[in-house]
């Protein structure tokens, strides 16, 4: 992460409209909870896996997995964990009306603010002189999804679905099965698909499975079998044989070139 830093340094000129003042991750077990509180600053939760109970501002509203909540200055809330749940807290001082367009909760269908707080949370640690800045265009980075995420029609079919291999990389899919699920035909829902993601959806998935695989070279000391396993590649090898034609090179000269 400090080569991504280093990078980042220098984004920032004078004082920015947004400021990351503090990044962590929490991984708890069914039951764990917060008391009530509240900050003088804005907070996202960002959750990786699991789900929480969350009771913000005497409104109660579950969160799971791939949900970004976004808590205002001020707004009393907290959270229970109703299994075991893994998921980042950021704290962010917004000048103005930096965050004030924020929504309480977006689905995180494309993956990417996840990605994002990954990062952003390993950053919290690093040694690099541009730390602070790169931690800054990271929040940047999960802001603007948050608020592209909040403007995206949640009834389109294709959204639907993208969300839903999103969630279950794991797992076989097959356009048949996601057109029924769509209750379209073959025809109509590869159109749809196609035409609001810009790939087919079979296409898209093996993108989706080979984004979920490089964040996980990236940020894991995973054996790539288990990468395979959890990317929905059938094995280790074919993985290998997939990841080196698209990403031009294999995982693990991937992984250790960053």
């Amino acid at each position: 992460m400090g080569r991504v830093a280093s990078s980042c340094a220098g984004l920032h000129g004078g004082s920015a409209p947004v400021e990351c003042l503090h990044a962590g991750r929490l991984a708890v077990a069914r039951g764990w909870s917060a008391r009530a509180h509240s900050h003088p600053f804005v907070e996202l939760i960002v959750i990786f896996a699991g789900r929480l109970r969350v009771t913000i501002s005497g409104e109660e509203m579950a969160a799971s997995q791939g949900d970004v909540l976004c808590y205002r200055p001020f707004a009393p809330h907290r959270e229970l964990a109703e299994c075991a749940a893994d998921f980042a807290f950021l704290a962010a001082s917004c000048q103005e009306t930096g965050c004030g367009d924020l929504p309480l909760v977006v689905r995180d269908s494309s993956g990417r603010a996840r990605v994002l707080a990954r990062w952003l949370c390993d950053e919290q640690s690093s040694p690099s002189a541009g730390r602070k800045q790169c931690m800054d265009s990271f929040l940047l980075a999960i802001l603007a999804e948050v608020r592209d995420l909040a403007c995206t029609r949640p009834s389109d079919p294709a959204v639907r679905a993208r969300a839903y291999l999103k969630d279950r990389l794991a797992e076989p899919h097959s356009l048949s099965e996601l057109a029924r699920r769509a209750a379209m035909s073959r025809f109509q829902f590869l159109r749809c698909y196609k035409r609001a993601v810009g790939r087919t959806p079979m296409e898209d998935l093996r993108q989706l499975r080979l984004d979920l695989a490089s964040d996980l070279l990236l940020t894991t000391d995973l054996p790539l079998r288990e990468i395979a396993r959890r990317a929905g590649f059938c094995d280790e090898y074919y993985f290998s044989r997939v990841f080196r034609r698209y990403m031009r090179m294999p995982p693990g000269a991937f992984r250790r070139a960053q």
